[in-house]
């Protein structure tokens, strides 16, 4: 039992280490638990482990300590089931509240982790005449191998230079450039929906306050082989020309409280936005530019521009098609499509 314990010890560690290095994981992983079944088996995991180390606590190193630990990961079990019975719209909004604080506050939650983790991997470790060497190597190796997930998951191969300047080696070769006071927030890669690699950089122009008036949303996607028939499709029949290159344009409004689909990459670019400490604003209205690479259309360099809309003094809502003003939006819209243009220059050469 005590090396059962050790183990998922050291799972908790690894997982607060990924927290740490790679905030939005957590960030995509919480919003999943805000379910009456997942709190429930939360709940029911919580009060199992707390029991385990009720029973382990006696042949530890730190009996008293551990004991107590037990108790009181029992009682929160207890509790985090009838939350999910009674509560779940309470803890619906917990949760959110926690995803949109600044990614320090995320990071400090990965921290108590690694502190849990390893007081329980310390005080269930094997002693020396069970195999202490060999318990010190798996120590090592799962907080390597952790360590080493998240470093890989926060670098991408596309590199920045500059705060403004995305250099792609391949998929495409290009050099896109933003025009300045343009602020890089980070990067994110990931499988997409388990079809597709994607790569995506973010890049804001906000205020002293962290809210974001600007957004630039560059993102490289391609099927994986394993999808053989899927292409991607766009039937916009609008399109423009940066740098050489052809884009399919099409825009849209959106409201900060808009329904995000889970696992999409809309919920991977706010997830990334809220880990850096900014702040979406109430509404905004974006382009997309797309361009496909070649004729199999499996791989594709997308760039969304977005503009805060309290310039226009519309909401979303009043702009979208048999919205109250829309007709203001092809006027807002081409000035929009305009000014992505401008701002945005790709050039096919790299240096």
């Amino acid at each position: 039992m005590k090396t059962l314990t050790f183990g998922i010890a050291l799972g908790i560690a690894a997982l607060g280490i990924v927290g740490i290095f790679l905030p939005s994981a957590l960030l995509w992983l919480a919003p999943r638990t805000a379910t009456p079944v997942a709190f429930s088996l939360i709940g029911a995991v919580r009060i199992a482990f707390g029991l385990l180390l009720i029973s382990v606590a006696s042949s530890s190193r730190a009996p008293k300590t551990l004991r107590v630990l037990g108790y009181f990961i029992v009682i929160a079990g207890i509790a985090t089931s009838l939350t999910g019975l009674v509560a779940i719209e309470y803890a619906r909004a917990l949760i959110e509240w926690w995803t949109r604080q600044d990614s320090y506050l995320i990071r400090f939650s990965g921290v108590v982790l690694v502190i849990l983790g390893s007081f329980i991997v310390y005080a269930c470790a094997p002693d020396r005449r069970s195999g202490n060497r060999t318990s010190s190597h798996i120590i090592g190796v799962v907080l390597f191998g952790a360590g080493c997930l998240a470093a890989e998951a926060a670098a991408p191969e596309r590199k920045v230079e500059h705060n403004n300047v995305l250099i792609s080696a391949h998929d495409p070769k290009v050099r896109i450039e933003l025009r300045k006071p343009v602020q890089y927030v980070g990067a994110d890669r990931w499988v997409l929906f388990g079809i597709a690699d994607c790569e995506l950089h973010a890049f804001v122009e906000a205020d002293g306050q962290k809210r974001v008036r600007r957004l630039y949303w560059v993102q490289f996607e391609g099927y994986l082989p394993t999808k053989p028939k899927l292409r991607h499709q766009y039937r916009s029949p609008r399109h423009a020309t940066i740098g050489g290159l052809d884009f399919y344009v099409d825009t849209w409004t959106s409201a900060s409280d808009d329904k995000v689909t889970p696992g999409s990459d809309t919920e991977h670019i706010q997830a990334l936005i809220r880990a850096r400490g900014y702040k979406m604003p109430a509404g905004m209205m974006s382009v997309r530019l797309v361009h496909l690479l070649d004729a199999q259309k499996r791989k594709e360099l997308m760039i969304i521009y977005s503009e805060d809309l309290a310039a226009t003094r519309f909401t979303a809502a009043d702009l979208k098609q048999r919205g109250k003003e829309y007709d203001e939006w092809p006027a807002i819209e081409a000035g929009l499509v305009e000014r992505a243009k401008k701002k945005i220059k790709i050039s096919t050469t790299v240096l």
